[in-house]
């Protein structure tokens, strides 16, 4: 299953591997790098339901893992069968604020600079320590990195950081920080079409949108956390602030609030049936449309209001699970967004193809499936 016939058969000791972890909210992505191929890859998806999968190499598989922990230990089973014993272990970290705007070997002190951003990212932050601490006990001579998922996005104009409260906030470090970084930057170094004014849509599990000027973030919907911005599976994206005070005069606790937005909404919230674009575009309830529709015509005005800041649009990309694979998605934010000349061709979209633009369209649209285990073994070297 993995390539490692070349270290035996040339007899030069052991490969330079490099063990890449990125974790979701309730999943475990895995790669194994020699060099930069890729030998071996995988996921653990739905952590902590009834519903568990491990995928191998491709070889999907129901698998009990009602925890991270669990999850970092079949990893481990996993590396022993393949006599790996990586030397570098990159994690994904979804926060870095003000701290972290670069790759970063990661020690005591840096864990602990990590716990205390907790706040800014609850649903992904804590098992992201729990899995490195795990990973430094069974790896201990092996180098520890993090990359930072809001990295990418240090540089945008300090004046799309800034929100309307009080300058003190600002200075205490509530600012626009945004998320998806890796994949955006991933985005940003294709070769093929991504000069100019570029507008991306991640849409996954978790969603947003990006505005790129020749490579670099000058806006993005996340803000000072990744519950901002669009509607995502469970997660609310933007809110009129009095939502929030409503809630609280209703008698809700800081912690029930917290759940429904970060669990309970989005999509799974508006339909009433499931997070899984793929069944709701199978339903026809009212609702499941409704929720449908809603996230197409949030991503489509989020990415609209980036014509200002850009000064113009040079080309659209669709990328992760939902904005890689599902043309009905594509087809209906790109319908809202006819008035800049964006229009695709449906025999294109419906294969999935790199670039989907009708012979007619103005503007180019590409769908690009994004690598962010390949972005950190990258930073490797920038360390």
């Amino acid at each position: 299953m993995v390539k490692i016939c070349q270290r035996s058969q040339n007899g030069c000791g052991p490969m330079d591997e490099m063990l890449i972890i990125n974790a979701g909210s309730s999943s475990l992505k895995f790669s194994v790098f020699e060099g930069k191929e890729r030998v071996l890859t995988g996921s653990i998806e739905e952590i902590a339901t009834n519903a568990s999968t491990l995928d191998v190499n491709g070889n999907t598989s129901e698998f009990s893992c009602p925890s991270f922990t669990e999850g970092v230990s079949k990893i481990s089973e996993l590396l022993l069968e393949h006599s790996i014993t990586p030397t570098r272990i990159g994690y994904r970290v979804v926060f870095g604020g003000r701290a972290f705007t670069r790759p970063t070997v990661i020690d005591e002190s840096i864990l602990q600079m990590l716990s205390s951003l907790t706040p800014f990212a609850p649903l992904h932050m804590p098992q992201e320590i729990e899995i490195i601490q795990q990973f430094r006990t069974q790896f201990p001579k092996s180098i520890h990195f993090a990359s930072f998922d809001t990295s990418f996005h240090a540089a945008i104009p300090e004046l799309a950081k800034h929100s309307s409260l009080p300058y003190a906030f600002f200075d205490e470090g509530v600012q626009r920080y945004g998320f998806h970084g890796l994949s955006y930057e991933y985005i940003s170094k294709q070769k093929e079409g991504m000069h100019g004014r570029i507008l991306v849509a991640h849409l996954g599990s978790g969603s947003s949108v990006c505005a790129l000027k020749d490579g670099r973030s000058i806006d993005t919907s996340m803000g000072l956390t990744p519950l901002g911005g669009v509607p995502m599976c469970t997660r609310s994206g933007d809110l009129d602030p009095g939502i929030l005070l409503y809630l609280f005069r209703k008698g809700m606790t800081r912690e029930e609030v917290e759940q429904l937005l970060e669990k309970k909404s989005g999509l799974l919230g508006m339909s009433g049936i499931s997070k899984d674009m793929r069944e709701l575009l199978k339903s026809d309830l009212p609702k499941a449309k409704i929720a449908v529709d809603y996230f197409c015509y949030e991503v489509a005005k989020k990415m609209s209001s980036y014509l200002a800041p850009l000064g113009g649009v040079d080309g659209l990309v669709f990328t992760a699970g939902i904005g890689e694979r599902s043309p009905e998605i594509r087809s209906k934010i790109c319908t809202y967004l006819s008035f800049i000349g964006v229009e695709i061709d449906q025999e294109k979209n419906q294969k999935n193809n790199r670039i989907i633009t009708s012979p007619h369209g103005k503007v180019p649209v590409y769908v690009i499936p994004t690598d962010e285990e390949r972005v950190i073994v990258d930073h490797f070297d920038e360390l």
